[in-house]
């Protein structure tokens, strides 16, 4: 169902090529791209080359350098268990519009309500069942299921909750296994010789303690896990070289007291904002998503490269001895770069890639930079 690509710039690429290999151990029938998958396209591109798993997307075109071509395959008939299975897929427009395309790559779109109600007529003269894989939100799923009768079942890839069993909208059978793998869904379909759902039973099961691990591709994950840990512990370190260069040689982070002396009315504008709380919040994970050294580096200041440097072996990742400056939270030269280069240059633009370093679509799904830059505006 997609959204299983890791949006990393140091690990991302290594990371999702693993990933691609397990869906390929474990025989993955399909795939849907979600909207990560579409951020992290060349890799992406490069793996659905490989043909060794079918990626369907019947609402979405990838243009680059004057040409245009489809994402995916529209739809794909499986045989299962002696019927014919006719899987489509499509992506909502909210959810294109949170992608970060690479340079030189545009995704084109069409509406899938429209396509819906075109295609699942022509399915249904192919196969016994319609299935859709929805990369939309749960209610533009079911408004769409509303719209354009004859869909069998649905499975909700986009942000989905989490039902111990399916449910039925009309006559189409919808099943939502909640996000990041964190359950297993499996849903049983009893089609009679004339094409019609006779019944159907359904178990989404935690993936938990009591549900054992594959020991081979447990071992491949804890060794690829390793190799990220040096791949980025080699660029943390050849980024504190590079920073200890310019301690010396060029600019620096002062901390937001500094900045305070000069700017003490934009300071306390900053202070009503999530950016000057954005430290503690970490305390705060989401559902889902623990708090991890990773984090650190969207929640404080020139992490890694002069400014916040944490201790990973606190629970509050803090440095055990205080510095002169504290550069916890998203303080001004998070987004006004380092004081030094402020107080040579006057500069306080706020360039909309440097807010999209961390408002990334999974972690800020919907971000909107003009509506964003005004909430924080001082």
């Amino acid at each position: 169902m997609g959204d299983f690509a890791k949006i990393d710039d140091v690990t991302g690429d290594f990371e999702t090529r693993f990933i691609w290999e397990v869906l390929e151990e474990t025989k993955v029938s399909v795939v849907s791209p979600g909207p990560r998958e579409l951020t992290l396209w060349n890799t992406f591109e490069q793996l659905r080359a490989k043909g060794t798993i079918p990626v369907i997307s019947t609402n979405l075109t990838v243009k680059r350098g004057g040409s245009e071509t489809p994402v995916g395959l529209p739809y794909l008939v499986i045989p299962v268990n002696g019927l014919k299975v006719a899987i489509f897929a499509v992506m909502g427009g909210a959810e294109l519009a949170g992608v970060r395309a690479p340079e030189g790559i545009e995704f084109g779109f069409k509406d899938p309500f429209e396509v819906a109600a075109a295609l699942v007529p022509k399915l249904h003269r192919e196969a016994d069942l319609v299935v859709l894989m929805s990369q939309m939100s749960t209610a533009d799923t079911d408004r769409l299921l509303q719209a354009v009768p004859g869909i069998g079942v649905a499975l909700y890839g986009q942000r989905a909750g989490w039902e111990q069993n399916a449910r039925k909208k009309g006559e189409t059978i919808c099943q939502e296994t909640g996000t990041r793998g964190q359950y297993s869904g499996e849903l049983v379909v009893i089609i009679d010789p004339a094409g019609h759902v006779v019944d159907y039973g359904s178990q989404n099961a935690t993936l938990d303690k009591e549900v054992p691990e594959n020991p081979d591709i447990l071992k491949q994950v804890n060794e690829t896990n390793d190799k990220c840990k040096v791949m980025r512990e080699d660029v943390r370190k050849a980024r504190e070289a590079e920073q200890e260069k310019k301690t010396t040689t060029g600019e620096r982070y002062l901390g937001d007291e500094n900045c305070r002396r000069c700017h003490s009315e934009q300071y306390r504008s900053w202070q009503s904002t999530p950016h000057a709380r954005a430290f503690a919040s970490l305390d705060r994970p989401l559902p889902g998503k623990p708090k991890a050294e990773g984090c650190v580096s969207c929640h404080a200041t020139g992490y890694g490269a002069g400014g916040f440097q944490p201790d990973l072996s606190r629970p509050d990742f803090r440095p055990a001895q205080a510095t002169a400056a504290d550069f916890a939270n998203v303080q001004c030269e998070a987004c006004h770069k380092q004081g030094t280069l402020h107080l040579r240059t006057g500069n306080v633009e706020v360039a909309e890639a440097v807010c999209r370093g961390c408002h990334t679509p999974e972690w800020s799904p919907g971000f909107a930079y003009a509506t964003a830059i005004q909430a924080v505006k001082h």
